[in-house]
């Protein structure tokens, strides 16, 4: 409710005739006295019989005051009204009307600058409203300076959110001026209403569904050297699923090589899987997954190894292994009048060895570590010999050396074999490779050829998500 009361006060000038001169205090005492005599009989004027007397329409129940709904009502429609009725009444009131709707343009406007102190001042509290509202801002989030901002991306988790939207009206100068912005989204998203002010409560709902299937691999790469002329993963048809090559070509004579592929899994255990398959096997070959062992032989000629024989409790695999190794004799220092050593010393001699291929770390059944001393040996027309460093031209095929690692150099085989390995694969959430191995003999006479192909099937979570903005008053 609205009460307006006019009051009107009445001075009463008093006149005295001087007798004589009247000091400044005596002055100030006299209209004090005057003043305080006056007020009694004013304060009993100002009283509703007053205001219905001397104010044209007073009442204690104005119909304006149902327009203020105590601060929150809309004063733009009933004052539209007013100006059109009073267009063509002669009332007090309307003539008051009237009066400034006519002299509207005469009148100066106010100009305020966009910089001015007041206008920062509230751009201020707008960009951080917590400042002024304290603990009712605490469960929102902080506000972008930027009216405009992009959202952030949204929590890959499904998840229903509902959140309040503060809303600020500030002049601007060229922009949107007299209107108010609200930002609605995860965060706050801006745009522009008509002019006026109200005060929105928005809630936006997000549904998400998601699913485990097939889904693009995030990267991938191969690289090859030596006898692997193809290296390469290629996506098929189907989401999520590749088909990856590894190739020495048919007849590579007296060579070797290794080549990989690595790609990146989103999951492990929810659907996706790799395969392995090796054809066109001629000669020695290993195969690996993130480093452990899970195909190593040469089917034809010789011993092949899978699934079980490596178990998976360490990653060993390795292309290329060197070691260190004393392959030192005994030398005499003295010989007899028969030609014959009464003075022996051991004299040592380090070297170093490399092998085509480490596959496990610990020598398995069956295999007992072998001293590459055993291979010093000596000619009684040529002399004597140490091992060779490179130990295909010691020993082929599978041995342990003097570390107890089981090793594979390349050897010779016969005819062509294939074989798909039944191994558990030992994948990994993110990046994963395959690497293999081949190799024949040093000879242009020994030629053999490689195969692997296999399958990679990538899954993760696919969703979709539908968002719903509701805005309504308070």
């Amino acid at each position: 409710m609205l009460r307006c009361l006019w009051a009107t006060f009445v001075a009463v000038g008093v006149c005295t005739a001087a007798h004589g001169q009247t000091t400044a205090g005596q002055a100030a005492a006299q209209g004090k006295q005057t003043g305080t005599a006056a007020i009694q009989p004013t304060k009993q004027g100002i009283n509703t019989g007053s205001g219905q007397a001397n104010v044209p329409g007073y009442n204690n129940n104005a119909v304006e005051g149902q327009y203020f709904q105590g601060g929150n009502g809309n004063l733009a429609g009933p004052s539209t009204q007013r100006l059109t009725d009073c267009q063509s009444s002669t009332s007090p009131d309307c003539a008051a009307v009237n009066f400034l709707r006519n002299k509207s343009s005469a009148v100066n406007p106010i100009s305020i600058n966009s910089n001015d102190p007041l206008i920062q001042a509230n751009r201020d509290r707008t960009n951080d409203p917590g400042s002024v509202l304290g603990g009712m801002m605490t469960s929102f989030p902080a506000k972008s300076t930027s009216n405009c901002a992009a959202a952030a991306p949204g929590p890959a988790t499904p998840q229903q959110v509902i959140e309040v939207c503060a809303s600020f009206s500030m002049p601007a100068s060229n922009t949107c001026e007299r209107n108010w912005i609200l930002e609605v989204d995860r965060w706050w998203s801006y745009r522009c209403q008509s002019s006026g002010t109200v005060n929105l409560l928005c809630h936006t709902n997000t549904m998400a569904t998601c699913s485990i299937d097939g889904k693009a691999l995030s990267s991938y790469s191969a690289a090859r050297s030596g006898a692997f002329v193809s290296a390469a993963i290629t996506p098929t048809a189907t989401p999520g699923l590749y088909q990856y090559v590894l190739q020495v070509p048919v007849n590579n004579c007296g060579g070797d090589g290794a080549a990989s592929v690595s790609f990146s899994l989103d999951t492990v255990g929810q659907g996706g899987y790799i395969t392995m398959n090796m054809t066109s096997l001629d000669d020695a070959a290993a195969v690996a997954v993130n480093n452990y062992t899970v195909y190593a032989g040469y089917p034809n000629h010789g011993p092949s190894y899978d699934s079980g024989f490596f178990p998976q409790t360490a990653a060993a695999f390795q292309v290329g292994y060197s070691w260190s190794e004393d392959i030192g004799k005994d030398v005499c220092l003295g010989y007899d009048y028969n030609g014959y050593c009464y003075q022996w010393q051991y004299q040592p001699d380090v070297r170093t060895f490399t092998a085509n291929t480490k596959l496990l770390d610990f020598c398995p059944a069956g295999y007992a570590p072998i001293q590459m001393r055993s291979f010093n040996y000596c000619d009684s027309y040529l002399g004597c010999f140490t091992a060779d460093p490179y130990t295909p031209y010691n020993v082929t095929g599978f041995f342990c050396n003097s570390e107890g690692k089981f090793l594979m150099n390349r050897s010779e085989g016969k005819g062509n074999g294939s074989v798909t390995s039944s191994a558990t694969m030992p994948l990994l959430v993110g990046t994963n490779r395959i690497d293999a191995y081949w190799g024949t003999w040093m000879s242009s006479k020994a030629c053999g050829n490689l195969t692997v192909t296999g399958q990679i099937y990538n899954v993760g979570p696919v969703c979709n998500t539908t968002s719903q903005t509701i805005c309504e008053k308070p």
